[in-house]
């Protein structure tokens, strides 16, 4: 049973962070599976493929 709840607590931090956007691998990953050539930026928001430069340049900082 406190096995249980530890890893309840590590599932809900892993995912806050992927919403904040603090890491970059699960971010990539996103970037990639989102529907429609649409890329998902770290705010969360869609941005149209022509301008995956901006995207790039916001993930690298």
């Amino acid at each position: 049973m406190d096995n249980n709840v530890h890893s309840m607590k590590q599932q809900k931090k892993r995912t806050k962070k992927r919403e904040e956007g603090h890491c970059p691998s699960s971010l990539k990953s996103e970037h990639f599976s989102s529907p429609e050539g649409t890329i998902v930026n770290n705010h969360g928001t869609t941005t149209p493929v022509p301008d995956f430069s901006v995207i790039v340049t916001a993930v690298s900082l």
